[in-house]
């Protein structure tokens, strides 16, 4: 996908919008022809000077940034100088509407460090609203002009997904929890509206609400949101399911009315001092903890966070939480559908690899991710320290694999990263792991699942994701079959 030139995209009329802008943009994009309309009002608007193709040149049109669903109508950068941003709109949706946009937009831009303009065309009104400050104020296509002749020419062109990198706008709540307390993240539409019907609901009633989805959908971070919002109202817990990281703890220190607690923390009195109760990663506790937490129902309002897939032993599956869980009176679940974190190209490639059936539909580049091989545990040590020391990556290793009290001091377990997020992960596969005859990838089964740790390993990640394949050459020659697929 590439810039494109508002002026000429617009020319061959609204019948052949769609094709004209794959052909100048080198995207398949499935825009709609009626979005014409608002486009053309928008350029026949700065078509009364002289240099009005060159206003409508280097333009990126229905640019969605990578891993998430957040997209803006047009966006002309050039870093260090000048950033436009311009939506359009066919109705007019509000000032307030209007005004939230421009800000949330301003906001994705902030980490390009460049003067950012926001505008909003609304077709119907022929009229132009610019962001100032943090207000929404009227304007002109005389200020939008005189704005984008600030450019120097110097305008990205090409290859904008390299300038969105995941770290910039997705924020990790365990990992990164200086960012969560300062309020630096996004919640997405859909968490917005889970958020405003949950609080709503708990005016009302002391029911039990579930926040589900699958790895990167934003859980954890919409349950803490919501947890600080009700910290303002009332004593606040937040009950992880597994022992607590140094993200909690930090979180835990710096609020007042909000607690963390981990399984061992809990018991009746403890509860019966909150007036609302969280639980991250459900699917985790144990049942003496789950008897205690039942006892709050109906008279506490419950938000609980899970994914009964994200199970690691055959004693946390055949609790069947979910099941016990979507059984209880009152319930009501509100599933995540937008993946946040997770990387497509990464999602392709441990799709496959889990079942080699599991083809991408169509061309898929595996370029972030490495697959590695080491035939002694010396070399497997340094290609970790490689990767850990020299490239940033966080190294998740199974429980209980071969040698694995060798990779501690570098690394840490499936069980001990549960929630977390990490920008790179390495992780081993050896001798436990085989594709049977059907290409579908098995594990050994001990006190934990080994398909499902390395599930959780290999879903941490949000940028780049290695597989050290130690001492296993059949299942390297297999890895390497479905990265060179990419």
């Amino acid at each position: 996908m590439k810039a494109v030139n508002l002026y000429v995209l617009t020319r061959a009329g609204s019948a052949m919008f769609r094709e004209t802008f794959n052909a100048l943009s080198d995207n398949q994009e499935m825009i709609k022809n009626h979005e014409y309309n608002d486009l053309r009002g928008l350029v026949d608007g700065i078509d009364g000077v002289d240099d009005a193709a060159w206003m409508c040149e280097g333009f990126w049109y229905s640019y969605r940034i990578p891993h998430i669903s957040k997209e803006f109508d047009l966006l002309k950068l050039e870093p260090g100088r000048l950033i436009v941003n311009i939506e359009l709109k066919s109705q007019d949706v509000g000032r307030e509407r209007i005004c939230a946009q421009l800000k949330q937009n301003r906001s994705y831009l902030a980490h390009f460090n460049t003067r950012t303009e926001c505008f909003t065309y609304v077709s119907e009104l022929d009229a132009v609203f610019r962001l100032d400050g943090e207000e929404l104020a009227e304007s002109t296509f005389a200020e939008l002009v005189r704005t984008l002749r600030g450019f120097d020419g110097a305008h990205i062109y090409e290859n904008l997904d390299m300038y969105f990198k995941p770290a910039n706008y997705l924020v990790a709540p365990l990992t990164q929890p200086e960012k969560l307390l300062n309020g630096e993240y996004f919640l997405t539409g859909q968490q917005l509206n889970f958020k405003s019907d949950i609080l709503k609901r708990m005016e009302e009633e002391c029911a039990v609400y579930g926040i589900t989805g699958e790895p990167g959908t934003g859980k954890t971070l919409l349950l803490y949101d919501m947890a600080m919002e009700l910290s303002n109202r009332g004593k606040c817990c937040v009950v992880h399911g597994t022992n607590l990281s140094e993200g909690h703890l930090y979180i835990d220190k710096r609020l007042d009315r909000l607690d963390i607690l981990g399984p061992a923390d809990v018991s009746a009195q403890k509860l019966s001092e909150y007036d609302y109760i969280l639980i991250d990663e459900l699917q985790r506790i144990y049942d003496g903890v789950t008897n205690v937490l039942h006892g709050f129902i109906g008279k506490k309002p419950v938000i609980v966070s899970y994914d009964e897939e994200q199970v690691l032993s055959q004693a946390e599956d055949g609790r069947r939480i979910g099941l016990r869980i979507r059984s209880l009176p009152g319930y009501e679940e509100f599933k995540l559908t937008n993946s946040l974190r997770i990387n497509k190209q990464i999602a392709a490639f441990y799709k496959m690899m889990f079942n080699m059936s599991a083809k991408p539909k169509g061309p898929v580049d595996f370029d972030c991710v490495d697959v590695v091989y080491a035939s002694s545990m010396e070399e497997a040590l340094r290609i970790m320290g490689l990767y850990c020391s020299g490239r940033d990556y966080r190294l998740i290793y199974c429980e209980e694999s071969s040698d694995c009290t060798n990779y501690a001091a570098m690394g840490v377990s499936s069980l001990s990263v549960i929630g977390q997020e990490f920008d790179n992960v390495i992780t081993v596969m050896d001798e436990h792991f085989s594709y049977d005859g059907d290409g579908v990838l098995k594990g050994s089964v001990t006190q934990h699942d080994f398909i499902k740790m390395l599930y959780q390993n290999v879903t941490r990640t949000r940028d780049r994701l290695c597989i050290l394949v130690y001492k296993n050459p059949d299942l390297y020659c297999e890895l390497l079959k479905i990265k060179e697929l990419g």
